[in-house]
């Protein structure tokens, strides 16, 4: 199907099942669904060829409790995204290849809605544009291939509540590997490789899980960035992460980076445990495994009041990483294993009292 609007338009169907059908060069999108009422329509998007609209995304569905699946998307246009789900609620994007899109390979605008073992590819024509970007409340994002791309892997908008992000994998985005805007949101179990900017970065929120990520080799654009960086967030527990760099130049700036070099600067009650980190031995930058800007503070164990300044690199003892203590209890960075580049540089610590004096030693 080609014609000068849209291939097919499903406007309040219900039960309908489309598949095995192509639709190319269309003058908008290729596939469109509206709906007048958020209900359940139980309609069926199966195994279709979407290529070529010009001057919209390649499927426009707002079609509530709806199937998008084992579609093939592709096209360039100039405000081709590859899969829109613009509202409704409810629709499970899955198992579909979207390439080379010219926004956002998928788009979830609508509540309660799933992109799950999707392949997205070479999306976006500017630095704007993501791969997959959530904008709806209550949505998970599982199981995807995301590859290349000018923007961010995957990124979840300041409005969007409760976002579910687990076992992705994300090789080398054009921006960062995953943004978050919005909160509540678990990050856990992805993969990330060869990011631009940050592994992940946590803009302002709070509440947020980041568990169990594996994140190699971020900051190819040789920046000042990290591959975690929560920036002016509260209360996020980052556990039981892999952060590896072992390669030469450029290198992230921190494996983990709390606080911010900008507006807002502080960030309050991080937990951060059980990080392996690593960093390269040539060039790049040379900060500490784990950065903590004055002012932040991370969530404490019960009795404890330990600051601990990682040096992870090939070069001078960084002590001063970590801000001088505000209070007892300030920060807790407990078991993290960092391997050493050079067998002669020791992990530098300090130990603060619950007074606020400061020790010093090395182990």
């Amino acid at each position: 199907v080609s014609c000068g609007r849209h291939g097919l338009n499903l406007v309040n169907g219900t039960s309908n099942i489309i598949a095995h059908s192509s639709f190319s060069l269309n003058a908008q999108s290729g596939v469109f669904a509206s709906e007048t009422a958020d209900v359940p329509r139980t309609n069926r998007l199966l195994a279709c060829e979407v290529t070529g609209a010009v001057a919209a995304p390649q499927i426009d569905w707002t079609n509530s409790g709806s199937l998008i699946a084992d579609c093939l998307v592709s096209g360039v246009g100039g405000a081709s995204s590859g899969i829109r789900v613009n509202g409704g609620s409810r629709v499970e994007v899955a198992r579909c290849f979207v390439d080379t899109v010219s926004v956002n390979g998928i788009r979830l605008n609508g509540n309660l809605c799933s992109a799950v073992d999707n392949t997205v590819r070479d999306s976006g024509q500017t630095a704007s544009d993501t791969s997959i970007y959530v904008a709806g409340d209550d949505c998970r994002v599982v199981g995807n291939h995301v590859i290349d791309g000018n923007g961010n892997g995957i990124e979840v908008a300041g409005s969007a509540d409760r976002t579910w992000i687990a076992a992705n994998q994300v090789y080398s985005p054009g921006l960062s590997g995953i943004v978050v805007g919005g909160d509540p949101t678990d990050i856990v179990g992805n993969q990330i490789y060869q990011a631009a900017r940050h592994g992940i970065f946590l803009n302002t929120v709070t509440e947020c899980v980041v568990h169990g990520n594996a994140i190699r080799d971020s900051n190819t654009s040789a920046g000042a960035y990290s591959d975690i960086k929560p920036e002016g967030c509260g209360r996020c527990k980052i556990t039981d992460n892999f952060c590896r760099n072992p390669g030469g130049a450029p290198r992230v700036q921190h494996a983990i980076h709390v606080g911010s070099n900008g507006v807002p600067t502080t960030s309050t009650n991080i937990m951060v445990a059980d990080t392996d980190c690593e960093q390269g031995s040539i060039g790049g930058n040379n900060g500490g495994a784990i950065q903590v800007d004055a002012g932040s503070t991370a969530l404490p164990s019960p009795g404890t009041a330990r600051m601990v300044d990682v040096d992870a690199y090939l070069g001078t003892d960084a002590n001063d990483s970590l801000p001088a203590p505000t209070g007892a209890n300030q920060l807790n960075l407990d078991r993290h294993l960092v391997t050493m580049t050079d067998p002669g540089i020791l992990v530098a610590a300090r130990v603060v009292s619950s007074v606020g004096t400061a020790g010093s030693g090395a182990t």
